[in-house]
């Protein structure tokens, strides 16, 4: 017969809930959304203008230099994001702009036909029978 399991003297047994921070404050969700704006913020206005810039000039080696620049940008994009969600998430509690995200994506599928993952409701809640 094995011993009673005495959870108080596990050292993570109360942090298993909670997604560790990864880098600057933040989870790996949070940084993994701040990387994907990031790189549509630098990425697609660097190929507009270079590709407008290489058809002006005839010279489409040009367009190799999109690849590098992007990636500067998509560094510079993300710890400016990093740090502003360092700055947003001081007073707010563990995991409240990863739950803030998830509402907002499923409000954007309802919107687009898909139905509600979470229950949005604000206002009062019943539990009274009524008879009709």
């Amino acid at each position: 017969m094995t011993a009673p399991i005495n959870y108080s003297e596990e050292p993570l047994a109360n942090m298993l809930d909670y997604e560790p921070e990864l880098f600057m404050g933040a989870n790996s969700s949070e940084v993994a959304w701040i990387i994907t704006i990031a790189s549509a913020v630098s990425i697609l206005p660097l190929i507009i203008i270079f590709t407008i810039i290489c058809s002006v000039l005839n010279v489409w080696v040009l367009m190799f230099a999109v690849v590098p620049l992007s990636a500067i940008g998509i560094f510079f994009f993300s710890i400016m994001g990093l740090k502003r969600l360092q700055r947003y998430k001081i007073s707010k509690p563990e995991g409240y702009y990863a739950i803030q995200i998830k509402l907002k994506m499923d409000k954007i599928a309802c919107l687009l036909g898909k139905k509600p993952h979470y229950i949005t409701y604000v206002g009062v809640w019943g539990v009274d029978r009524y008879e009709i």
